[in-house]
This record gives structure tokens, sequence and C-alpha cells, in this order.
């Protein structure tokens, strides 16, 4: 997946976890129309590589540090968290 530089949103997901919380890096939010959205990606899956770099054992520190500067991203290895619950 790809964003334009300029775009100060990001890829428009949220994270959570990291090895300090003795969890993965999953995704807790995906905003509405985003690139991330648009990817397929889903509140509860699990990241567990970007751009050939594993994440299992990564902070949440670094793991954000490594998404601010990207403007194209591949998580190709995801697991799939359970789906939302919609009203």
């Amino acid at each position: 997946m790809s964003r334009d530089p300029a775009d100060s949103h990001g890829f428009g997901i949220c994270v959570k976890g990291g090895k300090e919380a003795g969890v993965g890096v999953y995704i807790s939010r995906v905003e509405e129309g985003s690139v991330a959205e648009r990817a397929g990606l889903r509140p509860g899956d699990s990241i567990l590589q970007v751009n050939g770099t594993p994440f299992s054992g990564i902070s949440h520190e670094d793991a954000l540090k490594m998404g601010m500067g990207m403007t194209s991203a591949a998580p190709r290895r995801l697991r799939r968290g359970p789906s939302p619950v919609r009203p």
C-alpha cells in the first residue's frame, strides 16, 4: 500500500501493543476511507512483518518510528483478528 508523502494522516491506522505490553503490535483502529481500509486492514489484525522487517519483539515506539517516515508499506504478513462487532 502507498500513500502521498504530503498526507499527514499516514496510512490511516492506529496501532497498540509491542514488547513492553507483552503482546505483538496490532491494529486498534482503521480510519474510514484510508489507504489501510482500502487495502483491507481491520482492527484486531496483528502486524507480523512490514517491508521485510519482522515485528516480533518490536517495541511500540519502534513500530511507530518505522511507520512515520514510510510512504509505502507491504504488510504482507498479518494475522487476521476477530471481525469488529457492528451495531
